[in-house]
């Protein structure tokens, strides 16, 4: 609920409950001029939740530190938090590779980004264990035009049966 119908400032948030008929319920007593809209927090990328092993999202979760101070603009990034519930953080390797974190612009449609300059983040944990296929999807803007642009790799560990998925990305990927 807000006063103005752009939301800006600091909206007030109104949880809903459940009725016991399938329906999600509030009461609220309105004035004059404000307004009001629904919302649900994302709980998987498009809803998806079936099959999802590694979900990391800008907006959540980033950290400036091993897991307890969010990152604001500017600074390196240690840590990222799976949004998973599979708890597979991707984490610096060294002080040297830490990626950045921007705030939003118009070019990311004002979603915060991860700016990886020849930087990286991993998760040493096996993200899926399968020998079937398996899907990545992800999205990034790369700003180099020659080099090594990975947003993601897969290393098969010849030793052992199953395949490994690491997060790395590096060379000025700006991830979302």
């Amino acid at each position: 609920m807000s006063n103005n119908a752009g939301f800006t400032g600091a909206p007030t948030e109104i949880a809903m409950t459940a009725d016991g008929n399938g329906n999600m319920v509030a009461t609220v007593d309105f004035s004059n001029g404000q307004f009001f809209t629904f919302g649900a927090p994302a709980t998987a990328p498009g809803g998806v939740t079936g099959g999802l092993a590694h979900w990391v999202r800008a907006d959540k979760d980033v950290f400036s530190d091993a897991g307890s101070t969010l990152a604001t603009a500017g600074q390196t990034v240690q840590q990222w938090n799976d949004q998973s519930n599979q708890a597979l953080h991707v984490t610096a390797v060294s002080a040297a590779q830490k990626p950045t974190f921007l705030a939003g612009t118009a070019q990311t449609n004002f979603n915060p980004v991860l700016d990886f300059n020849n930087d990286y983040l991993i998760n040493t944990n096996r993200i899926v264990q399968t020998t079937d296929g398996v899907s990545l999807f992800s999205v990034g803007a790369t700003h180099v035009f020659g080099g090594v642009r990975t947003m993601y790799f897969a290393r098969h560990q010849w030793q052992r049966a199953n395949r490994g998925l690491g997060s790395h990305l590096d060379q000025s990927i700006q991830h979302e």
